[in-house]
């Protein structure tokens, strides 16, 4: 089947860490839904090397296979816009997940009124806050389940961000560069490029444990999975000084080059849209974002990234606490050279990841949020490491899958 190479790809924020601090000397105030406890927010990256496996060609000829595709790009600059941070509860009932969950409330907002004033270079120093400037807030009394990130700057629209990209990367020997007007050039340097993902203004994220705010202190509880009670044993008791939630994001294969193509089909796909940056048609080289999700934790560890290959054609990567329980993951589609389409899941949904389940073998079952077309996954008893099963699309299409560990 003929696609766009822009079409589902999936545009997914990052985020931060949130420092909750308690013990503030200041003076409660008269509404008592205000506790002590201060709320800073972070931004922190986790540092992952692009991955790169030998291409297969399988006797295929270049004009079979069209353009060469590859993830292996060199990001010099990635800017998105960050318009707010808040947290929340328990979404509405017959929902998901919900940026206007219980209680809810906005621990950051970008002071300025335009989206490149919003702007966050996203390839700073790994593991470092880049939002080192952000004011504290305090926080309100209640429980908390989500994460809300927004990258509309305050009054701003979807149609209103921007995201900017400087990259290179070798594509069959070549070396290309991101070009303002045609996406990629082989003529240098690499110049800012500009998307315009119209991915909403809001996205919501469950935290891995319940923090519940009281007026003097915070405490966090072990979340319920879907169709569970919530377990009753406070896992880390009053805490003294301070809780890191902390949520993280990774670059690597974020980002796809494309060359040049020599498929006959290539002038009817286009090659500039939302997530992508060309001219007019797959017959010349263009580019995309391919984002991984936000994925957050009260560990107080740095977690691990386990980063699963789906049928050769799409990148599941596991974030997973000290204790190697996996809380989080995305999807990014991976591209190595030659692609073949015909692979499932062979196009990215907006592929939001709900709760995991973690079975007693050390498994995990989860599935991704409804998208309203009936193309999220659903996978039971998965493994971290190299293995085949069978995962459901929509409500009951059965695809068999091979799993290899990268």
């Amino acid at each position: 089947m003929s696609r766009s190479p822009c079409a589902g790809l999936s545009f997914l924020a990052f985020c931060g860490s949130l420092f909750f601090v308690s013990n503030c000397t200041k003076e409660k105030d008269k509404d008592k839904s205000i506790s002590t406890v201060v709320i800073q927010p972070q931004l922190l990256r986790i540092q992952a090397e692009n991955f790169a496996a030998p291409v297969n060609t399988s006797g295929l000829s270049l004009t079979a296979l069209g353009a060469t595709r590859t993830t292996v790009v060199d990001i010099k600059s990635l800017k998105y816009p960050i318009g707010s941070i808040g947290i929340s509860g328990e979404p509405p009932a017959g929902q998901t997940a919900s940026a206007s969950g219980n209680d809810a409330f906005a621990i950051y907002e970008c002071e300025a009124n335009s989206n490149d004033g919003c702007l966050v270079e996203l390839t700073g120093e790994a593991l470092t806050n880049l939002l080192a400037n952000a004011p504290t807030r305090e926080a309100r009394v209640g429980t908390y389940s989500q994460v809300n990130i927004g990258p509309c700057f305050k009054d701003g629209k979807s149609e209103d961000v921007r995201v900017k990209l400087t990259a290179e990367a070798i594509i069959d020997g070549v070396v290309y560069y991101t070009n303002a007007a045609s996406g990629l050039s082989v003529t240098g340097p690499a110049e800012e490029v500009t998307f315009s993902p119209r991915s909403g203004c809001n996205s919501a994220r469950f935290l891995t444990k319940n923090i519940i705010i009281t007026e003097d202190s915070f405490l966090t509880k072990e979340r319920p999975v879907e169709g569970e009670d919530a377990k009753e044993a406070v896992t880390s008791g009053e805490l003294k000084e301070q809780l890191d939630l902390k949520l993280y994001f990774d670059l690597a294969n974020a980002v796809i080059a494309a060359g040049p193509s020599s498929d006959p089909n290539a002038s009817m796909e286009t090659a500039s849209g939302d997530f992508c940056k060309g001219l007019t048609s797959r017959v010349n080289p263009y580019v995309c974002l391919n984002f991984p999700e936000i994925v957050g934790t009260v560990d107080s560890g740095t977690p691990t990234l386990t980063r699963m290959l789906i049928n050769t054609s799409t990148i599941w990567g596991f974030y997973s606490n000290s204790d190697g329980v996996p809380f989080g993951a995305y999807q990014r589609g991976y591209y190595n050279g030659f692609y073949n389409s015909s692979n499932e899941p062979g196009f990215l949904v907006g592929s939001f990841f709900s709760r995991f389940q973690v079975n007693a073998d050390k498994s995990i079952s989860f599935q991704q949020y409804d998208d309203g077309q009936n193309r999220h996954l659903k996978v039971s008893n998965f493994l971290l490491s190299d293995h085949s099963g069978t995962m459901t699309r929509g409500a009951s299409e059965t695809i068999d899958y091979t799993a290899v560990k990268l």
